[in-house]
């Protein structure tokens, strides 16, 4: 019953995107992101199948009605992967995307949403705030899971620094929602006050992991870190606990009286 939900950003997108891309139920490009997803998915999947003769038959002759039609229907292998990626939504300013990048999009029937009436916030802050009006917010459930629905961001960590600062901040802009953020080689999510029991997956996390209390004082304890915390003071300016290392398998139980970044490596 989760539902994964994209945000593709401006900056290297990881090798897993086609993995997780066909997990997702919607997949938005901010900004310069849609330029990311058009250069970069050559590299990041392998080309479809060909397709059989009967399909590029019908092809020439009937008009295209889908993603998947219009990839099975061309023998060229970079168009058929962008054709079997396209995104549901580009939104934001809109001032880093080129405009090859658009004209190709806008021939492939992807929608635009211009938003560059609003400068108080982030393109990444803006994608997020659209998934949950559109997708959380109107959940049937009365009482929700938070982590029935999980956001996705790539290209989110690395390269400028106040770009990873800004789409720390959004995580802690939505402190509700369930956002992990995934970029050069490391993931980030928000572990909220209270108890969290995380339970990595160390074929690809770890051992590398972190705890930092970027929004403010926090006391934490944990286990199943190689330097746990005890009762422990963390505050940025003091303490924080970064260098430390997930041991075995875990899991990782860490309770916290304030918000708290979770960061761990990723092969």
């Amino acid at each position: 019953g989760r539902r994964l939900y994209l945000v593709i950003l401006n900056y290297t997108l990881p090798a897993g995107l086609p993995h997780v891309w066909e997990q997702a139920c919607f997949r938005v490009c901010a900004d310069g992101g849609c330029n990311r997803l058009h250069d970069e998915l050559p590299s990041l999947a392998p080309p479809p199948p060909p397709p059989p003769t009967s399909a590029l038959s019908a092809a020439a002759t009937e008009p295209l009605a889908s993603a998947s039609a219009a990839a099975a229907g061309t023998t060229d292998p970079e168009l058929a992967l962008r054709l079997a990626h396209l995104p549901d939504l580009v939104l934001g300013d809109l001032d880093s995307l080129r405009p090859d990048t658009r004209e190709f999009y806008t021939r492939h029937n992807v929608p635009f949403l211009d938003l560059s009436h609003d400068q108080d916030s982030t393109d990444l802050t803006k994608a997020v705030a659209l998934v949950e009006q559109r997708f959380i917010a109107c959940d049937p459930h009365p009482d929700p899971d938070p982590d029935r629905h999980q956001i996705l961001v790539l290209g989110a960590l690395g390269g400028r620094l106040d770009h990873t600062l800004g789409n720390l901040n959004t995580v802690h802009m939505f402190p509700h929602l369930n956002i992990c953020l995934w970029g050069d080689g490391n993931l980030v999510r928000l572990l909220r006050p209270g108890t969290a029991r995380i339970e990595p997956d160390t074929r690809f996390e770890g051992p590398e992991c972190g705890l930092v209390p970027l929004a403010g004082p926090a006391t934490a304890t944990s286990t199943g870190l190689l330097y746990n915390v005890d009762d422990t003071p963390l505050r940025v300016g003091g303490l924080v606990s970064t260098s430390n290392q997930i041991v075995g398998q875990g899991p990782v139980e860490v309770l916290t009286d304030a918000p708290l970044l979770w960061t761990t490596s990723l092969r």
